[in-house]
């Protein structure tokens, strides 16, 4: 890249594997709800499977993308009178930040998995699957993704303070 400042569009870094099931499972959402759309409209047939489907990998979609939003530093956040803190008060508040974020992840970790375990044996009504799996199962298993991805950012900015890069 010619300008560190500047990134174009055709010099950009390749998708992440994360990213890439988010693409993957964007895509079978879109080609489920047209052709669900398509039957319902044109063949005046509607698929009893497509809306528990769509559901399903929503889910998944979310708290994946929520996950990848940790890692790559994308939440939305409010930053107005955090930015007006000097720069060692900043990185403290920082910290405990991702100290805050970590432990929600933890127990998304927990509470998930109770949730899982105590859901057992239920089936989805149109697909047949077990739900404790393909729905309930997003929230720890994604939630460990979470866990870390923010104890990764953690070390990076207790790493900062110690380097006193603020």
């Amino acid at each position: 890249m010619q300008n560190n400042d500047k990134v174009r569009l055709n010099e950009r870094e390749p998708l992440t594997p994360g990213e890439k099931v988010l693409a993957l499972l964007f895509g079978v959402i879109v080609c489920v709800m047209f052709a669900q759309v398509v039957f319902r409209y044109i063949f005046n047939n509607s698929l009893a499977w497509s809306e528990e489907l769509i559901r399903f990998l929503f889910v998944w979609l979310t708290f994946l993308g929520g996950a990848l939003a940790v890692k790559s530093k994308t939440h939305i956040a409010v930053e107005f009178f955090i930015g007006l803190l000097p720069g060692k008060y900043l990185k403290y508040t920082r910290i405990l930040n991702q100290v805050l974020i970590t432990a929600f992840f933890v127990a998304m970790v927990v509470i998930g998995s109770f949730w899982v375990f105590y859901s057992r044996g239920l089936q989805s009504s149109a697909l047949g699957l077990p739900v404790y799996i393909v729905l309930y199962g997003a929230l720890p298993s994604t939630s460990v993704l979470g866990v870390g991805y923010s104890i990764k950012r953690l070390k990076e900015e207790v790493s900062e303070l110690k380097q006193k890069k603020y």
